[in-house]
């Protein structure tokens, strides 16, 4: 009740389920979700991204993006999630671009339009993520983003990296979209094994 006027979830129209089991907490989550038209026939709408920010007991904004490689569903299947927070910078930093651009043509993909209050808190959010500094894991020096499918943004180029695959699902065209087995360095995949054996 506290949140549903403050969380919006964006989901690829006709892909939504009822469950079972009728719950009173349905009523609450309905104004939330939004029906997103896919990008185009044979694509889907499907980043799996969250974006959250958080005031601070002092007054400062964190945001905290978690990007994940399954659905949000009971399934229990495995999962791999990378979790970075971040405070609000005084400047535009160009490389969280791709995530600014994907959250900010999401309300223009809805199938219906949104009410103006969560309009707006998208648009702040927006603004918050291009400043966003964020504060990068042990070992890792700097964090490039890419939103697929959004914009004008070319594929990115993992040509002359060594790329680690994780993924239940996975054919030949789309490793060789990113890239592996195009690079001199070894790629590793993992995944099913029925899916290995198809491949």
């Amino acid at each position: 009740r506290k949140v549903s006027g403050k969380v919006d979830i964006f989901c690829q129209a006709g892909q939504v389920s009822v469950p079972t089991k009728h719950s009173a907490l349905m009523g609450f989550l309905e104004p939330m979700i939004h029906p997103v038209e896919r990008p185009r026939p044979g694509r889907l709408f499907h980043p799996k991204l969250w974006l959250l920010r958080y005031r601070r007991a002092d007054d400062a904004v964190v945001l905290r993006l978690l990007v994940m490689s399954r659905n949000l569903t009971a399934d229990q299947s495995w999962d791999t999630c990378v979790q970075l927070e971040g405070v609000i910078g005084s400047r535009i930093d160009p490389a969280n671009n791709p995530i600014a651009t994907l959250i900010e043509s999401l309300p223009g993909r809805c199938v219906a339009d949104l009410q103006q209050h969560r309009a707006d808190g998208i648009e702040s959010l927006v603004r918050d993520v291009r400043r966003a500094q964020w504060d990068l894991p042990e070992h890792i020096d700097s964090v490039a983003f890419h939103a697929l499918g959004v914009g004008r943004q070319r594929a990115p180029d993992f040509s002359h990296s060594r790329a680690a695959v994780i993924s239940p699902f996975y054919n030949s065209e789309g490793l060789a979209r990113i890239g592996v087995g195009a690079t001199k360095r070894p790629s590793v995949l993992i995944g099913r094994q029925e899916e290995l054996d198809r491949l």
